[in-house]
């Protein structure tokens, strides 16, 4: 087998899960299971006489519980303690049937309550010990087990407690000898074998722990937590079509349990299946909406999805659940990263940080996020701890000139124009840009000139930009339209003409030159753009509306009301081709249905017929 792998993450990451199951009140991966049977599965009891005393029902009790069947088991137990209230032993086996349906306060209770009648009882301590466990409270656990032991040296369950009390302590040593002393006085102990092979494990002997593994469920094929726990070595040992099997074997055989849909969710998140991934980790918070690393899975895979706005939600609720969740922050941090909110992105990655100083990731995620707060001293001082962490000078110069490229390119992204005008004014003056980054720091910065009106100085922008990158076809393009906007049509068809000669599968580019010379008369050309336009793109709803146009003002009414129908037929709210369908059915001689079309347009765009008037459509 693979060395320097562990399957603490599968149950579910390590510690961290670990404390998560504590704050929800849940027992943990590695603590008893919900459903435990306390060896081969009795039959129960079908025809036979209506149990008459206390012990006969505490008999069918037991019967019933390792059957699964813990209404009935419950029921019976009840009775045993009403029949005889001083019977220590109804109270073991009462509280055994609360823990196995994780009604642990209660459990605790009817121990508590045995020792009491019966301090001498080593069952009553046993059982205790395994209430400890499924608490988190594995101190108390071992001193129980300890003194149930003492009591009753032969009583093989208890080395089985004892075992999984040093295996929370982190004592795998002393956990594999209990396991095996249990196992030689109780073979045929399914659960025996599975402390161990969880002590095998911690050792990280997995070959011998898929060995005990599988003899567990060969005694006991039938308890779910069996084949949650191979899964989890196999997903571990990146074995994922053995793992799948198992987790999806667990599922089926308790479909109650949260845990179970968590772990396929983690395995499915892991392969990228981010689809079945969010399906189980829902499934898994629906049975138990207080599952923290539930949210946290959902977490990642809905940033994989790119819904950033909904990993978000998750990653603060797993949060509020279990305010040291790492992978919480990590997740949440990414996702403001992705939607710029860098303040917010750089709070998370430094509590991040704080829970765990030795996080690569975290330092550079708030680099990332400091260098897109243009904060670089910042910055400079997380990637300096990077480096003293193990990673490479160079790969940070490299990751630090790309952050600096993509800052630039992107500074116009920020939906506050004064905001995003101040950033790529910070990257123009940075100094630290090549040309072709500076032409794009400007091209960006020239579009926010023009988001707030400020035409002439966004052409300015451009004008550098193209001067210090011929090819930019953004640049051309956007000084296009600024020119368009300002009515300086021939100076915007000649940036169109540069922007086709560069980009000349672009259908916008053609469409946009296609209006612009139909606004100067230049109708034949006109037709001929929109005609490559809807060549490259057929059925575009903007094309269609400016061949609309070019046939309108050439007096072609029918080819007009065609084009302007097929237009409204893909965006039926489009105001210019409205109105352009009215003017052309006005002119057909349609004076209901052109003072019907002219009427909705003017409800979408109250100011159609004036803008529309400006280029001659009226």
């Amino acid at each position: 087998m693979r060395s320097g792998v562990s399957i603490s993450r599968w149950l579910v990451f390590g510690s961290i899960w670990l404390a998560a199951f504590q704050v929800a009140g849940c027992a943990t991966p590695s603590g008893p299971p919900r459903s435990e049977r306390e060896g081969p599965s009795p039959t129960v009891p079908g025809d036979a006489t209506e149990p008459r005393d206390a012990l006969a029902y505490m008999r069918r009790s037991i019967a019933y519980r390792a059957a699964g069947q813990f209404d009935a088991a419950l029921a019976d137990a009840q009775k045993a303690v009403e029949l005889d209230p001083k019977l220590a032993l109804a109270y073991v086996n009462r509280g055994t049937t609360y823990r196995n349906i994780h009604k642990l306060d209660l459990a605790m209770a009817d121990a508590n309550r045995a020792i009491e009648l019966d301090p001498g009882l080593a069952l009553a301590y046993d059982h205790r010990a395994a209430t400890y466990t499924s608490l988190g409270q594995p101190e108390k656990a071992l001193a129980d087990a300890v003194r149930a032991l003492e009591l009753e040296p032969t009583l093989w369950p208890a080395y089985k407690s004892r075992g999984r009390a040093y295996l929370e302590l982190g004592q795998p040593e002393k956990a594999l000898a209990d396991a095996t002393t249990a196992i030689t006085g109780a073979p045929g102990d399914a659960l025996a074998y599975e402390v161990r092979a969880r002590a095998y494990d911690q050792l990280r002997q997995f070959d011998k722990s898929l060995v005990d593994i599988d003899k567990a469920i060969e005694l006991n094929p039938k308890l779910a937590l069996f084949y949650a726990f191979r899964g989890a070595i196999h997903a571990a040992l990146r074995h994922p079509d053995q793992a799948l099997a198992d987790f999806t074997k667990a599922v089926e055989l308790n479909p109650t349990d949260a845990e179970h849909f968590l772990r396929r969710a983690m395995l499915y998140s892991d392969l990228r299946q981010d689809r079945e991934a969010v399906g189980d980790a829902t499934r898994a918070i629906d049975l138990n909406p207080q599952l923290a690393p539930a949210y946290g899975v959902r977490a990642v895979s809905l940033n994989n999805q790119r819904r950033f706005a909904d990993a978000v939600a998750d990653a603060s609720r797993a949060i509020q659940l279990n305010p040291r969740w790492e992978s919480a922050y990590n997740s949440r941090g990414y996702a403001y990263l992705n939607t710029r909110r860098y303040e917010e992105a750089r709070a998370d990655f430094s509590k991040l940080i704080d829970l765990d100083p030795n996080s690569t990731s975290a330092y550079i995620n708030r680099g990332i996020a400091s260098m897109f707060l243009w904060n670089d001293a910042e910055a400079d001082v997380d990637f300096q701890n990077v480096a003293s962490l193990g990673v490479a000078p160079s790969t940070l110069e490299t990751m630090k000139q790309d952050i600096g490229a993509r800052r630039s390119q992107t500074c116009s992204e920020d939906s506050n124009a004064d905001v995003a005008l101040d950033h790529c004014s910070r990257a123009i003056q940075s100094g630290q840009l090549s040309p072709d980054q500076l032409a794009a720091a400007l091209t960006s910065r020239g579009f926010v000139y023009g988001r707030k009106g400020e035409y002439d100085q966004a052409i300015l922008d451009f004008d550098e930009a193209i001067r210090l990158n011929p090819n930019n076809v953004d640049a051309f393009i956007l000084r296009g339209n600024g020119f368009q906007i300002k009515g300086d049509l021939d100076r915007a068809i000649r940036n169109y003409d540069q922007a086709i000669r560069l980009r000349p599968t672009d259908a916008m580019l053609w469409n946009n030159r296609c209006w612009a010379r139909a606004m100067i008369g230049h109708l034949d050309t006109a037709l001929a753009d929109c005609n490559e336009s809807l060549r490259l793109r057929p059925n575009d709803a903007a094309a269609l509306d400016s061949r609309g146009v070019v046939h309108l003002k050439a007096g072609r009414v029918k080819e007009a009301i065609a084009d302007y129908d097929a237009a409204l037929q893909l965006d039926s709210k489009h105001a210019e081709s409205l109105y352009g369908r009215g003017l052309a059915k006005r002119a057909r001689g349609d004076s209901e249905g052109a003072e019907a079309d002219i009427a909705a347009a003017k409800v979408i765009d109250p100011k159609i017929a004036e803008t529309l008037a400006r280029y001659g459509i009226k």
